[in-house]
């Protein structure tokens, strides 16, 4: 049997479902992960606790932006892409240089029909997303994931395993949960400006620039909200959980020891 772009679309749709779930369960464990390491004031098992929960939880990122992207390609509505265009996509060699490639080809159909701008939003500035930092560091995303993917949680080697490989060093950007839960923010973001490109039939109706200008100004914002990120603060809540949980149970076994 060979798949047809609607099977594949129900394929990926599934995929995407799962990493979601997959992301959903990781986020809670960092998050206790996260609030036992400031409890501890930063003891070196609930940090390194801490680390790998956050090195897990970017694994499942970049499994869940690299389905998002296939999910799109995959689109099966009167506006997507055509068999040669998805093949001209897979044939790129990197996922990052596929979110370009499919984002390029979205927007040359649009200026094909004589759309250069949309309303309140400049085609060029949105385009300089997609030519921007952002893609090197879904690269250098992908690229920890795969690392990651074959055990290589705390050093990491380059492909002839003759020398260091400092791809984590991208995480010093995104160090802490709060950090990496902007990123996915970020790459939520950018996935939903090409669906929305993909996707929308009627580009020229003002509520598609509307939601495009939206996506765009919410991603400029996210840089410098990682500069003020105050990952101790955000735990907080499940701090006061935890320490509530532990004094329950302190309690209890203080009075079943005084019943004997």
């Amino acid at each position: 049997m060979t798949l047809n772009k609607e099977n594949l679309y129900q394929i990926y749709q599934n995929n995407l479902l799962g990493a979601e779930n997959q992301l959903s369960i990781i986020e809670e464990i960092c998050k206790q992960k996260r609030a036992q390491y400031y409890i501890s004031k930063c003891e070196k098992h609930a940090a390194n606790d801490y680390i790998s929960s956050t090195r897990l939880y970017a694994l499942l990122l970049a499994n869940w932006f690299e389905v998002k992207l296939f999910k799109i390609i995959n689109e099966n509505s009167s506006a997507a892409f055509k068999p040669n265009e998805v093949e001209q996509i897979q044939e790129c060699r990197s996922i990052s240089e596929k979110w370009q490639a499919t984002y390029k080809i979205s927007i040359e159909k649009i200026m094909q029909k004589g759309l250069n701008n949309f309303d309140n939003i400049n085609i060029q500035d949105l385009s300089n997303i997609f030519q921007s930092d952002y893609f090197i560091e879904i690269e250098n995303l992908i690229q920890i994931r795969n690392k990651l993917a074959h055990g290589q949680w705390n050093i990491q080697l380059n492909h002839k395993q003759t020398n260091i490989n400092n791809s984590l060093k991208f995480l010093d950007k995104y160090q802490s949960y709060s950090h990496l839960k902007l990123l996915r923010s970020k790459l939520e973001k950018i996935s939903k400006i090409i669906e929305t490109i993909v996707i929308y039939k009627d580009k020229e109706n003002k509520n598609f620039s509307k939601i495009l200008n939206k996506l765009k100004n919410e991603i400029d914002n996210i840089d410098s909200r990682l500069n003020n990120i105050n990952d101790e603060k955000n735990s907080q809540t499940k701090i006061n959980q935890l320490l509530k949980i532990k004094s329950i149970t302190k309690n209890y076994y203080n009075q079943k020891r005084a019943t004997k």
